[in-house]
């Protein structure tokens, strides 16, 4: 294997790839990255069995091969290397000669023969959106998903079509977001699948807000396989049914308030200092023109904030948990928020003009 790339290229590819490379120990390969050099591409993959991500980059190549070298270690030497251009030469065994400006350097690899294969998705049923869309959906629905106890589908998000429609869904049980976006291209079928948090969440590290181009998205019964600017991202599906989260979605309210986000925020984490002490429980207390935000007295302090808002109906009152609370004032990008409140112990639904087709549920604490 033999081929020159520049550096800025390769170092985007390994960026990416790397963050499906597994750390558990147990199997070794899954700490390298695969390297396969042929016609004018070189290919960078990873996999942790659970998720696969490739990259592709331009490459002069001169002789086609493979070979796989410990992410870590290749990725902080690209990063620091000099030049523009980097040239990459298979010697015997393993070994790979790395030569750039002012620098001949030899990493010991593993063959590529033990790196796991790459699972192959029929394109038997797919969709296209917008890659800012699906950006800004997934900032507003994966924080949702629950990291760990003994439902594994809650620790997925929810893909479905409704018509020309996509809809993600994440649910803790104690917190739910809905996000809807438009196919720019519907799939053939119709499709219902809980794609994993952890595969959503490196998928969104690697979206550019910035950019506005399409993805495609190819579904499978077992995977799932995302496509978009030389980037392949394969995952497994949660298997299991997603719960009929909408029929805790309040339809009817005794209170809408509007108030300023950005105010809502600062209030919430002041308050919030003094309600760590206290299960994060903060008391809103909603008025004609304002609202109270409190906190029961704690060994470190206490706080009665007020700020103001419009309520089209009369006094009402909830109690929430305040991280949960800041956790989706921050992923929306509106200048207010509407926050639509029933009963004492009923669900609260949080809405905001600026983000259509976008819905949170949180669920009420005592008061």
């Amino acid at each position: 294997m033999k081929f020159s790339c520049l550096q800025k290229d390769i170092l985007r590819a390994l960026n990416i790839a790397q963050k499906a490379t597994g750390t558990t120990g147990t199997l070794p390969i899954l700490e390298n990255i695969l390297l396969s050099a042929e016609g004018q591409f070189v290919e960078i993959s990873a996999t942790n069995l659970d998720i696969s991500i490739t990259a592709t980059l331009d490459a002069h190549v001169l002789n086609e091969g493979k070979t796989t070298l410990p992410a870590k270690t290749i990725v902080s030497w690209i990063g620091l290397a000099s030049g523009d251009t980097i040239d990459f030469l298979k010697s015997e065994g393993e070994k790979i000669n790395v030569k750039t400006t002012g620098s001949k350097t030899t990493i010991k690899g593993i063959s590529a023969d033990e790196f796991p294969v790459i699972p192959f998705v029929e394109k038997e049923n797919s969709c296209m959106i917008s890659q800012k869309a699906l950006k800004t959906a997934l900032d507003e629905v994966v924080f949702c998903a629950a990291s760990g106890g003994t439902r594994p589908v809650l620790s997925g998000i929810l893909f479905a079509t409704d018509g020309d429609e996509l809809i993600m869904a994440g649910t803790d049980s104690y917190r739910l977001s809905e996000k809807r976006i438009p196919f720019l291209t519907a799939p053939k079928e119709n499709v219902s699948c809980i794609i994993p948090a952890r595969t959503l969440m490196e998928l969104e590290r690697i979206l550019s807000p910035e950019e506005d181009g399409k993805i495609e998205i190819i579904f499978s019964k077992h995977q799932i396989l995302f496509l978009f600017n030389g980037v392949r991202i394969v995952s497994r599906l949660i298997e299991g049914q997603f719960p009929n989260y909408q029929q805790i979605i309040p339809k009817s309210f005794q209170s809408t308030i509007e108030v300023n986000r950005q105010e809502l925020i600062r209030t919430v984490k002041r308050v919030g200092i003094f309600a760590r002490e206290n299960n994060n429980n903060i008391k809103l207390v909603f008025k004609k023109s304002e609202m109270e935000i409190t906190t029961d007295a704690t060994e470190i302090g206490t706080e009665e904030a007020v700020i103001a808002i419009e309520n089209s109906n009369g006094e009402n009152a909830v109690a929430l948990n305040s991280q949960f609370f800041l956790d989706v004032l921050q992923v929306l990008n509106g200048e207010k928020i509407e926050l639509h409140v029933g009963e004492k112990l009923s669900p609260v639904l949080v809405t905001s003009q600026q983000n259509k087709g976008f819905l949170h549920v949180i669920m009420p604490l005592k008061i």
